[in-house]
């Protein structure tokens, strides 16, 4: 698996209100985020710092394939509304918002984490989530196909996996070998999340030298083919309704009802597979 970050990033006057408001003064923020399925543990949290603090927080989420939280923000942003607090993932969106966000360097919390999102010496994100993403996989649906998840590890293995797997579509009970989509609203499946395997997979985590060497506009020929048969495989083995209309839940929710072996996702879905009656794991992307 491999991890993503995300931060909040708070804008240069969130918190003045804190320190000069009259106490009898109610303070209210808004915080939004990209993460609908924590919303529910989000809501309780501010209402838990609420009844602590006085301070009313509200809870925005907009993620997924329904909500984009950038045009959220650019929105709120033309209307004169941005958010107090609010979250970003990565160089992009801080280079968007840049002129608005806080420089967070001289708080507490710094000293505590290696992982504050820092740009030219300045801590300007703090971090709210580390996830891991990869090939979620049912492993009693592998235990049935005498299939070890243990040599998941390369791009071979997964090609005599998938063919096995879709020989015993009938004997599993499944629709297709992976849940994959790569729909209009899930661009960030693969945009995000599958074409980082390109970037990063077999390197060790922050090391940048493929990333660096396409900005330098130098391509590795033999790994860019490899990523490309390496999502040629997903997409040979997806069902295609859900790989080309589907949406979140209907991706995940394959995988829950076990009519898929793999879920092309991350540890943010196991909300979401609360209910599985399978056990389940993670193996890595099968590209180099």
């Amino acid at each position: 698996m491999k991890k993503i970050l995300i931060f909040i990033s708070i804008l240069l006057v969130a918190f003045s209100m804190t320190a000069c408001a009259p106490k009898e003064e109610k303070i209210e923020i808004t915080f939004k985020q990209n993460k609908p399925e924590i919303d529910g543990q989000l809501q309780a949290f501010a209402a838990a710092y609420e009844a602590e603090t006085g301070v009313k927080v509200n809870i925005v989420s907009c993620g997924g394939s329904s909500c984009s939280l950038g045009d959220m923000l650019r929105s709120d942003y033309a209307s004169g509304n941005l958010p107090e607090i609010f979250t970003i993932d990565g160089i992009e969106a801080y280079n968007e918002w840049a002129a608005v966000i806080s420089d967070l360097s001289a708080e507490k919390w710094v000293a505590d984490t290696d992982v504050a999102f820092k740009v030219n010496g300045k801590v300007v994100g703090f971090p709210v989530n580390v996830e891991g993403w990869g090939m979620a996989y049912n492993a009693d649906l592998l235990e049935q196909a005498e299939i070890d998840p243990a040599t998941l590890n390369n791009y071979d293995a997964y090609v005599a996996a998938f063919e096995k797997l879709n020989s015993m579509k009938a004997e599993l009970g499944i629709d297709s070998v992976v849940s994959m989509a790569a729909g209009p609203g899930m661009y960030w499946v693969t945009g995000h999340h599958n074409f980082n395997s390109l970037l990063s997979n077999g390197l060790p985590y922050g090391d940048l030298s493929v990333t660096n060497a396409l900005l330098a506009g130098n391509v590795n020929a033999a790994r860019l083919d490899e990523y490309a048969d390496w999502v040629n495989l997903l997409f040979t083995y997806a069902d295609k309704t859900v790989l080309t209309t589907g949406n979140y839940d209907s991706q995940v929710g394959a995988f829950l009802n076990q009519k898929a072996v793999f879920l092309h996702q991350g540890n943010w879905v196991d909300g979401n597979l609360k209910d599985a009656t399978f056990d389940m794991a993670f193996a890595p992307h099968g590209s180099s």
